[in-house]
């Protein structure tokens, strides 16, 4: 029945390139929903990880070294260079 929905809503006719070009383009688009969807929830994920361990190395949440010890991770995380890397290159 959802094959004749989305063929109906699609106007597809009875080609089967045509179909399965129609249904490869749907499954890739929900691929690429899905993968966005995951990355959002994965950057919470990560984050809320970051601020418990930069808790538990005993650095109060809204301090200076809290605030620091978030940028260290993610700046590791990322890949970014540290200030002091930048400035020897």
């Amino acid at each position: 029945m959802a094959h004749a929905l989305i063929q109906s809503y699609l106007g597809l006719g009875t080609d089967a390139k045509t179909k399965r070009d129609t249904l490869t383009a749907l499954l890739y688009t929900a691929m690429l929903l899905a993968s966005l969807l995951a990355g959002c929830s994965n950057e919470k994920a990560l984050v809320a990880a970051d601020q418990a361990k930069c808790r538990g190395l005993g650095f109060s949440p809204g301090s200076r070294e809290y605030d620091v010890c978030l940028r260290e991770d993610q700046r590791r995380r990322t890949g970014e260079a540290a200030p002091e890397q930048l400035r020897e290159s």
